[in-house]
Order: C-alpha cells, then structure tokens, then sequence
C-alpha cells in the first residue's frame, strides 16, 4: 500500500509505545527522544502515569504524540465492571482494570464474551480525553496489536474518523529482522490480520506507512538487530515499533504475564546508540513522523 509516491527514499518513523504507562517507561522514552532517533510516541490515555506524561508533552514539542488505545492493560476509564475488565486490580484495589494481556482477552473475544459496544464506549472515553489534553492526535494504535480483530476494526476506524485522526498502524507488510525466525507464526498471523485491516481502514481515508517492523523483536531489540533492520529497509515508508523504558520492577511483579522478561533498557539503549543514528545515515534513511504522510482524507 505505497502512499508516498516516493518509492526511490527510504522514510522510517520510529515509533515508542507505552507512554504514560509508569513513570520508568515515561523516562525512558524521553531520554530515546532526546538522546537518540526516536521521534514518535503513542500515549496510553489510561496508565499508571498518564497525567506525569501529559506534563512532560509542552517541554518537548518536538516529540509527535499519538494514542495508544488501550484495549487490554491499564485503568478502565469507564470504571465500571463489564466484558473487558479484569478480576485483578493491578493497579491499585479501588480501580477496575482492563484485561491484563491478550491471551484471555483473545479467549474472551472468540467465546463472543467482548461486548463492542462496551469496547467504543471505553476507546472513546481515551480519545475525548486525549483530545481535551492536547488537541489534535496525528496518529493512534491498539495495544497488542488488537485493533486488528475483525469488529475491533470497524470500531477503531469509525472513532477514529470521528475524532479526526489521520493515521493507524497497519502491519500488512510486517518486516522481520533478518535471520531471525522469532515469533514467526504470530507474525503470519499480524499481516493476515492486516490486510484486512488496511482495507477498511484505506476504505475510510486513514493514512499509514507502507511497511511496519519491530514485532518480531518486541522487548528484545537491540544495537545489532536494529542495525540489521536499517540495512535492509525496504524503499518507502516504514514505522520500528519500539519499547524504551528504565526497568520497572511493578510491571514485572503486577503483569508478569507480559513483563516477566521484558527488555525496556535494552531498547533504550539502542535507540540512543551511536551506531543506530550513524546506520539511519549511511542507509540515507530519512527520519519522518505520521504528520509527514499524505492525508488520504
């Protein structure tokens, strides 16, 4: 799905997930923006430290600031009990949560036990209070990459369109770093999904860029598999997920289905390593954000 008609140039958009989640993760991604090449950011509107990430938004202007719609993991900001909340309060035992992970999540919604309506209800709580913080959202994507799901889909893509939101993350065209063979069945399974969700999406005028990587490596990237990346992007647009952070001790205790091994230190070091911004220019890869995408409609 070439949207950039400028096929001859490599465009990465480097993309940090989580922000807002715990004052570690909040750190960390400051510091990959400030030090290293990350220029883009996806803000969970429900996290353990959102309102410390919406104080940090003003001091750095340059940091493009997306949503990350938190369909499993953090605060349900409907407060009330329903199909996508958890029995654990893991943050805290007087605020209901939502489901901790994909796995029981993915369990609930193919029993039919997700209630979609409850589900655009919650997601349009995160995007009317995000708008309310800081205006205009240039970009949003799901936790889990469960924006995929089919229903999931349609729900995303109409609140996003009624909310204004130009672009979504899409991995039809999920790279894998090569030589690497991780994760290789869920990754099938990431672009079947995508396809399908980049033609609604296409369908309804949002924007995204032609390639996606970082799933592969999710909590594990490093110098070497990053390097290994840049050099065999692919010409056009490509968003790197990425997962920068201090290491957050709660995260592992609270939600250690997800965080038992997680890497956050690792990705940040990475991303401000030398040889990461001396890769981006000898591959003579420009850094871009969402913002630079052409708006479809």
């Amino acid at each position: 799905m070439h949207q950039t008609g400028m096929l001859t140039q490599r465009q990465l958009i480097v993309t940090a997930d989580d922000f807002g989640l715990t004052p570690e993760i909040n750190a960390g991604i400051i510091e990959a923006h400030t030090r290293g090449i990350l220029g883009s950011t996806a803000l969970l509107m429900n996290g353990m430290a959102t309102d410390e990430a919406l104080r940090l938004i003003p001091k750095y202007p340059k940091l493009e600031v997306g949503i990350h719609l938190g369909i499993v993991e953090g605060l349900a900001l409907g407060g009330q009990v329903n199909s996508l909340t958890d029995t654990l309060r893991y943050f805290g035992p007087e605020r209901v949560c939502l489901h901790r992970a994909w796995p029981r999540f993915l369990l609930r919604y193919l029993s039919g036990r997700i209630d979609l309506e409850e589900l655009e209800f919650e997601l349009d709580l995160q995007l009317q209070r995000m708008r309310d913080a800081v205006g205009k959202i240039p970009f949003a994507n799901g936790t889990q990459h469960l924006h995929l799901l089919p229903g999931i889909t349609e729900v995303v893509v109409r609140l996003l369109r009624k909310h204004q939101v130009p672009s979504l993350r899409l991995p039809p065209r999920s790279q894998t770093i090569p030589g690497s063979w991780r994760r290789r069945h869920y990754n099938l399974a990431l672009r079947l999904l995508g396809y399908r969700a980049a033609r609604k999406a296409r369908a309804a005028g949002l924007s995204t860029t032609d390639y996606f990587a970082g799933f592969d490596i999710c909590g594990r990237l490093d110098t070497a598999a990053l390097c290994k990346l840049l050099e065999s992007m692919p010409k056009g647009t490509m968003e790197l997920m990425t997962h920068p952070g201090h290491d957050c001790p709660y995260l592992r205790q609270h939600l250690g289905e997800g965080y038992r091994d997680f890497g956050w230190a690792g990705e940040l070091a990475a991303l401000v390593d030398p040889k990461a911004a001396q890769a981006v220019k000898q591959q003579g890869i420009t850094l871009i954000q969402f913002k630079d995408l052409p708006i479809l409609a």
